[in-house]
């Protein structure tokens, strides 16, 4: 058996570290810098069987019988190995465990998590804790490959933020230091500008207790870094994509009731970040910021991703300014909301929102060129940008005309989809595969149609995830994919920031859901398994579903949500 412990992915490599191997104890330890983090893993293992013999090895020297080796050299190659008499018996178990803080703490989960040999014992009581996580949703009707579907992208909704923390909660933190959290979980892996959409609403709603400690790790990134990251990673800020979605990711939160966290010093450098330049060495700013203060938006000619980084920054600006209102910083909020309709100073009459430049003129791109080079739009189109505009529909209608002419606009961006669709590579048109337009369903229903956005929600679905290896048509991205497949596939979308959900036509039967506090959702929608894709008429614990919408704070009090269910709107 040989540990290669500076073995890494892509361009990772180590900068060195350690092995030391006990062979009466027929165990392991060491450490490994991971050099693009810049953080060291610790890991402590034990066989089930004595070893026959032993060694270690350095840049490609083997030595047996040898206990230890270390190596401070960038790139690193070292590691240790075990061989074994399999004469008579075939079988050797391994045990490791990992720590982010240091090798004992790495020992404490050995000893904590795995007392004694029991491959077969592990892997029964990892099987009943999914079960038991994966049971909070209980469905009836619909097809195998649905439910299959729906329980996979639950499992893969589940996958991300990572625990970071020891088995006794002990974390190191964005200053290198190790702190405890030894009422909470401290984790890592916040891909906010995916997740922000559908994977933190749905943690809200099913794990509130787990987005507290999501929440409590944000706030002591702030607190230990002095910034808040875009995109957390380990002990750092990757800043990966754009925007400020740690705001809108904790905006939804606290507007949910996740509160029982430092948000007064989360606000700060929220606010920091919103309200200009970061200073140099700083991590997770807005770029373009001063163009966007002084401008109201992000020229073209100075500036790639010039219309995603305004239209983000203006749904920033509107979370920011809802949080400021709960907490009572009137001029905040003002200043904010105001900031929040910048987004239409990228609109210039064509039905798009289209690339301006220092000087107030347009550029007009191909609004279906779809390439990761394109600098007006991040991963995305003109067609797909020109609706993320989520705060402010009221107005994002207005532009075309009327409703009417709104649906037209947006019917025809759906209809391009379906007759361009492609499973494994993107286009112009909507696109479920990567995040900017997966909300864009739900813009009919505040244009009175919510039987087009049940239509090709529906077909996004099936089109989109499939039950095999390859069956996402983009990137889960950190779960939202999946958390989108969930919400829909129930008949609730979250709207980030605004602390509710649309209702729409499920995928199955019944759905019945676990929220927190023994609390019971049971979503009744018969026929809707079978093909039943629109929705008639919609009551939750009695009453008439005004608008589709159905409040936060109404739902997660449990009760029923009865769809009435029919083959045609």
């Amino acid at each position: 058996m040989v540990l290669d412990a500076a073995i890494a992915l892509g361009d990772v490599r180590s900068g060195g570290g350690e092995v030391t191997i006990d062979a009466a104890a027929r165990a392991f330890e060491g450490w490994d810098h991971n050099t693009k983090q810049n953080f060291d893993v610790f890991f402590a293992g034990r066989f089930s069987r004595p070893f026959a013999s032993f060694g270690t090895w350095v840049d490609g020297t083997t030595q047996d019988g040898r206990a230890h080796v270390a190596s401070a050299t960038d790139p690193s190659t070292f590691g240790g190995y075990a061989a074994f008499d399999m004469s008579s018996d075939p079988v050797v178990e391994l045990q490791l465990c990992l720590s982010y803080v240091s090798v004992d703490g790495a020992r404490k989960a050995l000893a904590a998590e795995m007392p004694a040999f029991d491959f077969d014992g592990t892997a029964a009581a990892t099987l009943a804790a999914w079960e038991r996580e994966l049971s909070g949703v209980a469905l009836v009707g619909g097809t195998d490959e649905s439910r299959r579907n729906f329980y996979t992208a639950l499992y893969h909704a589940m996958q991300v933020p990572t625990t970071w923390g020891d088995i006794d909660g002990t974390y190191r933190g964005f200053d290198h230091q190790a702190h405890p959290a030894t009422d909470w979980t401290y984790y890592t892996d916040m891909s906010l500008w995916d997740t922000f959409r559908t994977e933190v609403p749905l943690i809200t709603l099913l794990w509130p207790d787990r987005q507290r400690g999501m929440m409590r790790s944000l706030a002591a990134m702030k607190a230990q870094g002095e910034y808040v990251p875009k995109w957390a990673l380990g002990l750092g800020d990757t800043g990966s994509m754009i925007g400020e979605h740690a705001a809108s990711a904790a905006v939804d939160a606290w507007l949910k009731g996740v509160r029982d966290f430092d948000m007064a010093g989360l606000y700060e450098g929220l606010k920091q970040t919103a309200d200009g330049p970061l200073p140099a060495g700083s991590y997770g700013g807005r770029g373009c910021i001063q163009q966007y203060l002084d401008l109201g938006y992000c020229p073209a000619d100075e500036s790639n991703d010039s219309v995603s980084l305004t239209v983000e920054y203006a749904f920033n600006d509107y979370c920011l300014a809802q949080l400021a209102t709960s907490l009572g910083h009137d001029d905040d909020a003002a200043r904010w909301t105001a900031r929040a309709g910048n987004w239409a100073n990228h609109w210039d009459g064509s039905g798009f929102l289209m690339p301006r430049n220092g000087d107030r003129s347009f550029d007009h791109p191909d609004t279906e060129q779809w390439d990761l080079s394109n600098r007006y739009y991040v991963e995305g189109s003109a067609w797909q940008w020109s609706t993320f505009v989520p705060h402010d529909q009221d107005a994002l209608r207005a532009k075309y005309g009327s409703d009417e002419a709104f649906v037209s606009h947006l019917d025809a961006f759906f209809e391009g989809a379906e007759a361009n669709f492609s499973f494994e590579l993107p286009n112009g048109w909507y696109c479920q595969g990567n995040e900017p337009d997966i909300h864009a369903p739900f813009l009919f229903i505040g244009a009175g149609r919510p039987d087009l956005a049940q239509k090709w929600a529906r077909w996004a679905l099936q089109m989109n995830y499939r039950n095999g290896y390859d069956g996402l048509s983009g990137n889960d991205d950190g779960g939202t994919m999946a958390a989108w497949f969930v919400f829909t596939a129930i008949g609730l979308y979250p709207w980030p920031c605004f602390p509710g959900y649309y209702v729409t036509a499920p995928s199955f039967d019944r759905a019945t859901v676990r929220l927190a506090g023994g609390v019971t959702l049971s979503i009744v929608a018969d026929g809707a398994g079978a093909g039943k894709g629109y929705v008639k008429q919609a009551t939750f614990n009695g009453k008439a579903v005004a608008g589709s919408w159905i409040p936060h704070a109404d739902l997660i009090q449990g009760g029923t949500l009865e769809l009435t269910m029919s083959e045609t709107p």
